[in-house]
């Protein structure tokens, strides 16, 4: 796609979709002032508008473009897109909306860079400012990477990421998927994560019904990554099937500057996303050694989230 058409959104944001459905971890969970993450095949871009139409449009690359920093912001994240189709949309929805089925990457983990320009508050908008812009690119990736901030334009309150609420929500939807028995489609991935210094990984990771077992493996700082039914599980329903019935290997890489990155090797494709988010959650620090699966933990809604921001006047 070439030249901007109008998309319509509300409560200043609209959504970026690549399969149907509205199973979406909640806003100001994971992310930043212009993307928050919403899982494997959906995120929200937010806009200066709050209800009202914004230029946007799509860009699908073969490779990764280089940054352009004729806009005043950007950030990026990766979806899964099963179909080869992607939809930006507000929150709505719109059946037939412009930026509806697109061509994507099809049966790949693709990479999302939002950028925007011109973001005012309509409060404090005046008819001679420049229209607001956003323009979506997407390229296939063979490693699903964590969300990242390129630069930013400073718009929006500062509010705190809940990575241990975005794992809690990841292994429900794991648990909901094998529950379901979603056929393995064979495409399998690698998750990558850096962070500063040594991490210590615990042996067994509790995460509700199920657990994680990570075991030395062969050759020096490689793991082997595996789905178990928990010891103590918290729901009634019997586990009679897991996320992955095969084992992973999970590779710990010192680098010269002194971060630590993790190379998870064979995930399944569809799920990489979801394993990102328990990985951001183990990594970080005071994470505990657990996912903390139960209660308000995984991010639904119901009443106020006191890490949510007040929007502005």
């Amino acid at each position: 796609m070439t030249g901007f058409v109008s998309q319509f959104v509300s409560y200043s944001q609209y959504r970026i979709r690549t399969s149907e459905g509205d199973d979406l971890l909640d806003i100001y969970t994971v992310g930043d002032e212009l993307l928050h993450v919403g899982g494997p095949d959906g995120c929200t871009g937010f806009t200066g508008v709050h209800t009202g139409e914004v230029d946007t449009r799509v860009v699908v690359h073969a490779s990764e473009p280089p940054p352009d920093d004729d806009w005043d912001t950007a950030s990026e994240t990766t979806l899964w897109c099963p179909d080869g189709r992607i939809t930006i949309e507000g929150l709505m929805g719109e059946a037939d909306g412009p930026l509806t089925d697109l061509p994507a990457p099809a049966k790949s983990l693709i990479r999302v860079r939002v950028t925007a320009r011109n973001r005012i508050h309509e409060s404090i908008r005046e008819p001679t400012d420049p229209a607001e812009q956003h323009e979506v690119h997407v390229w296939p990736v063979a490693e699903e990477t964590a969300p990242v901030t390129l630069w930013s334009d400073g718009w929006g309150p500062a509010w705190t990421s809940r990575p241990d609420r975005a794992a809690a929500w990841a292994v429900l939807r794991l648990l909901d998927e094998a529950r379901r028995r979603v056929p393995d489609d064979g495409v399998r991935v690698t998750v990558v994560r850096t962070v500063p210094g040594p991490v210590r990984l615990p042996a067994t990771v509790p995460a509700g019904d199920l657990a994680i077992r990570l075991r030395p493996s062969a050759g020096a700082g490689t793991l082997t990554w595996e789905w178990t039914p928990a010891d103590r599980p918290i729901f009634p329903e019997p586990l009679t099937a897991l996320p992955d019935g095969r084992a992973s290997a999970v590779h710990l890489l010192r680098n010269p500057d002194g971060t630590l990155t993790v190379r998870h090797a064979g995930v399944p494709g569809r799920q990489a996303v979801l394993v990102g988010l328990i990985w951001d959650h183990l990594l970080a620090p005071g994470a505990g050694g657990g996912v903390p699966v139960g209660g308000d933990a995984a991010g639904r809604g119901g009443g106020a989230d006191p890490h949510r921001p007040e929007e502005p006047a």
